[in-house]
């Protein structure tokens, strides 16, 4: 009895994983037949994998086979150029563009001149923009090729696109700027925060929900610049934080000291009337609640 009962749930097991393996198996089919419907799986995804690996003779000869340079996977809607400018192919990119590629193609949100900043590739930003590529087109978030060249701190590239008419002001689906983009990584990008200011950016534009530069910036070198070109320091946000009560939570004690020394209002009260020395002792912070209460924070 015994026996047959663990016969018959070892038969029930093989039957569940051979149910399991089976509809995955079908899943996978037909991502693939969408695939291949989408882009075409002779000529024209072979073209995709060939221009994004750098393979040029294969390049070649796929459009000479009449493979369609402006073709499209069904996954992020990528395309010969979107790949090869992505991975920084050059000669590709110029051949892709002389047979027709479109250099303003958006399917799945980004173009190949965002794929370029993102990515470094400062050539291949000129050769698009040359070729017609539009500096200010704007991805699913709104993402701008600037926005990506800024996180990336590629200075070089950010410099290009701005003097092609890249929008210095132009606000992302949060309605973060350039300049916000450039204050809130964690090492900061001085020598950008410092050129898009020259250019007249906007210090003190805030997001949707009211945040400015300021009060992204981890970096004291980036929030000492921002404050000397006027970012305002008692500013607050759609609930009411300040750049002080942020940096007290987040435990960045040299912008702290900076923005003390520059006048901040150590007892400013957000909305729901929680001070920078309540946000430094929530979070175990002993040296900002110490360095806040010698400066006058009330507790």
């Amino acid at each position: 009895m015994w026996v047959s009962e663990n016969n018959h749930r070892g038969d029930k097991g093989m039957l569940k994983a051979k149910f399991v393996l089976g509809f995955f198996t079908t899943l996978l089919l037909l991502f693939l037949s969408i695939n291949i419907a989408f882009a075409g799986f002779d000529e024209n995804s072979r073209l995709i994998d060939a221009a994004k690996n750098g393979y040029i003779r294969i390049v070649k000869k796929l459009i000479s086979k009449g493979a369609d340079v402006n073709a499209e996977t069904i996954l992020f809607r990528m395309t010969p150029l979107k790949g090869a400018a992505r991975n920084g192919h050059k000669d590709i990119c110029e051949l892709l563009i002389s047979k027709g590629a479109d250099v303003n193609a958006k399917g799945g949100g980004s173009t190949a001149l965002m794929y370029a900043a993102d990515e470094g590739h400062k050539d291949i930003c000129e050769l698009l923009i040359s070729k017609g590529a539009d500096v200010n087109a704007k991805g699913k978030r709104g993402v701008t090729a600037l926005m990506w060249a800024t996180d990336g701190g590629y200075k070089d590239i950010v410099k290009l696109l701005i003097s092609k008419g890249a929008d210095i002001n132009a606000k992302d689906r949060d309605g973060k700027t350039v300049l916000i983009w450039a204050a809130r990584p964690h090492q900061g990008y001085p020598d950008i925060v410092e050129l898009l200011i020259s250019k007249g950016v906007d210090v003190n534009a805030k997001e949707k929900n009211g945040w400015t530069a300021l009060m992204r910036a981890n970096n004291k070198d980036v929030a000492e610049i921002l404050i000397s070109n006027g970012a305002d320091v008692n500013a607050k946000s759609e609930y009411g934080l300040t750049a002080l009560m942020l940096a007290s939570e987040e435990d960045h004690k040299d912008i702290c000291e900076l923005l003390i020394s520059k006048a901040a209002d150590i007892n400013a009260k957000d909305d729901y009337n929680r001070t920078a020395l309540m946000y430094a002792a929530s979070k175990g912070h002993k040296d900002i609640v110490k360095l806040l209460k010698r400066h006058g924070a009330k507790e």
